[in-house]
């Protein structure tokens, strides 16, 4: 699973119950409100999930997201965002999965925008990996994507077959 598997809002039920205990949806500036409110409600109540569509989705270019071909940047910072705030508050037992979830969404978002800024121009690329680097400075995966992105692509093909050929790839 990329991220939250509830893609709109709108498809949820939640008895009236459980919103009196949890609270109501607390938007935070640059985080996904409606992924923090389903792990609270995860973290005291069992889900329900179901794969029949409830709703259509209407895409709006000026929606929050923005235009479609950076909402998988805007959504990739935001779920950092409100995972790193999750890991500070969460049971202890759920650490290595929020952990090891964070570290996917870096590892995955750093190489998106790596291929879609070769494709693409890497000027919007870059700027998106820069601000990764500076939610984790100390992820390896943002930091070698970063420098590859100045890179040529003849350079960043050799160093990719001799780190793997070597045993070094983080594949």
């Amino acid at each position: 699973m990329d991220g939250c598997p509830i893609t709109t809002p709108s498809q949820t039920l939640i008895p009236r119950h459980v919103v009196a205990r949890v609270g109501p949806l607390t938007p935070i500036p640059d985080e996904p409100a409606d992924w923090d409110y389903y792990l609270r409600i995860a973290a005291r109540y069992p889900l329900t999930f179901h794969r029949h569509p409830l709703v259509r989705y209407r895409y709006f270019a000026s929606g929050l997201s923005g235009p479609i071909e950076q909402r998988a940047f805007v959504y990739a910072l935001m779920s950092i965002r409100m995972l790193q705030r999750y890991l500070r508050s969460c049971p202890p037992e759920d650490r290595p999965l929020i952990v090891a979830k964070l570290r996917r969404v870096m590892r995955d978002a750093a190489y998106d925008a790596y291929y879609i800024g070769r494709q693409h121009g890497m000027g919007c690329a870059r700027r998106h990996l820069v601000k990764l680097w500076r939610l984790c400075p100390r992820d390896r995966n943002v930091a070698r994507v970063l420098i590859a992105s100045w890179l040529p692509d003849a350079t960043v093909h050799w160093l990719a077959h001799h780190s793997r050929r070597n045993g070094r790839g983080d594949h």
